[in-house]
């Protein structure tokens, strides 16, 4: 078993230093390549046989697999959930903006009216002077 090992280690060294002779252009020019000009480039592209692992530690990596499955399931609703809200506040962002710009325009709309009410009232309080003065 420990040989099996050993050999396993050995072919994953070997993959490695492959890839970096890949980016690093290689001795030769060949890019890295293994047999057949291909890079094995998963756990399950080998020529060595599978380690045999004891049905304790082979459950366990069973149900890590499915936590981490249920894991992407969690992770995928919240994203869904992320955008939804993104699309909310972007929606809540742009009506800010209008009523914003409406309640500007009312501010003007008051200001001329109490302009108006002030020289109407000086009007009013003109004539009025000009009533009782005149009589």
């Amino acid at each position: 078993m420990a040989e099996l090992v050993s050999k396993h280690i050995a072919e994953c060294e070997s993959l490695e230093k492959k890839r970096y002779q890949g980016r690093a252009g290689g001795r030769n020019g060949t890019k890295g390549a293994g047999v057949n000009g291909e890079i094995k480039r998963t756990a399950m592209d080998t020529d060595l046989a599978p380690i045999d692992l004891d049905p304790d530690v082979n459950e366990g990596l069973i149900q890590l697999r499915r936590n981490d499955e249920k894991l992407d399931e969690q992770l995928d609703m919240i994203s869904k959930g992320m955008v939804r809200l993104k699309g909310i506040a972007v929606d809540q962002s742009n009506e800010v903006k209008l009523q914003s710009v409406m309640i500007d325009q009312i501010s003007d709309n008051m200001d001329k009216a109490t302009e108006h009410l002030n020289d109407v009232k000086t009007n009013l309080s003109f004539e009025t002077f000009c009533n009782n003065n005149a009589g």
